[in-house]
């Protein structure tokens, strides 16, 4: 119903949950989030709907008995975190930290190309810190250890970012992959990533803005340093090729599919140094038929909410 109203993905996300079908078995979700690969967007997504779910669906519990949602990306985390239950983890720690938890979890991770990946990283850091970007400024940042295969590092298990990588951790990461992720995608299949956990879960659909975006002012054309970058990230190449080439993501439910009844818009607010995001839940009938009657086919987020009976999270 919405997907089909909402055209401009380079703006917008928007993934219906399709609760059609049997329940999966309830298990909570640990995200490895390999940095600048569109992870926050994953993450934002499930953490919206969780949270509106709890709050206004009276669905405490619907995920399990516990349903916290957490960051942990500090290096030593206080230990009472890992006695708590959790319906969603995103890190960005190593390969094996969810082990660290007293309840096991489904693992899902998303992966991006070298090139994609470290120019995101350097013009997301400039912006952030109000440096304009530069030659001189990329190069380093590209150059530097701790942005060299850090795909690689990560999901093959290496807490060590500022240590090369072994030749062949690539083939540990794809066998952790393989033997313990739930799902993996690269960074073009987030919707029907989230999409599969959404309804999964039984959560309400999602309709946002892309967080974190790189304002115009602070990108940079990384064409001239392409073989470079793909050289010193042979590692992650490998990696993502596979990736690409064989995803996993799982189908819980047959087609067709019905839509949930309750969609959360996430916006984001504040300015390129700092931000944060503002939730709201709205009827999906309603909202499907005030795009139509309106816009005939929305490409943003411009919508008049004030003409929608919303909830705030």
């Amino acid at each position: 119903m919405l997907e089909e109203l909402f055209t401009d993905t380079e703006r917008t996300l928007c993934v219906e949950s399709r609760i059609d079908g049997l329940a999966a078995p309830y298990a909570p979700l640990f995200f490895y989030h390999v940095p600048k690969t569109g992870g926050l967007s994953f993450y934002v997504a499930l953490r919206s709907a969780i949270g509106f779910a709890n709050k206004y669906e009276d669905r405490l519990g619907a995920l399990g008995t516990e349903t916290a949602v957490h960051r942990i990306d500090e290096a030593m985390p206080h230990r009472r975190l890992f006695q708590a239950g959790y319906a969603l983890i995103a890190s960005h720690h190593a390969f094996g930290f969810h082990r660290k938890f007293r309840h096991p979890f489904l693992l899902t991770t998303i992966v991006r190309d070298p090139l994609g990946r470290v120019r995101s990283e350097y013009t997301y850091t400039s912006m952030r810190r109000q440096r304009p970007v530069s030659a001189a400024g990329f190069e380093a940042s590209f150059r530097a250890e701790e942005n060299i295969n850090r795909a690689v590092k990560q999901l093959g298990g290496q807490s060590r970012l500022d240590l090369p990588a072994p030749p062949d951790l690539f083939r540990r990461a794809i066998d952790n992959l393989e033997q313990h992720f739930h799902s993996y995608v690269t960074h073009h299949a987030i919707v029907p990533l989230v999409s599969c956990y959404l309804s999964r879960y039984r959560l309400p659909n999602v309709v946002m803005e892309r967080i974190n975006t790189t304002s115009p002012t602070f990108r940079l054309d990384a064409g001239p340093w392409r073989a470079e970058i793909e050289a010193r990230n042979q590692q992650d190449l490998h990696l993502y090729d596979f990736v690409r080439a064989h995803p996993r993501l799982p189908v819980t439910i047959p087609t067709p599919q019905r839509s949930h009844p309750t969609t959360v818009m996430v916006n984001e607010t504040g300015n390129i140094e700092q931000s944060e995001v503002l939730v709201i839940g709205v009827s999906t009938e309603q909202l499907a038929a005030l795009i139509r009657d309106n816009q005939g086919r929305a490409s943003g987020l411009i919508i008049p909410v004030d003409a929608l009976a919303c909830d705030s999270a």
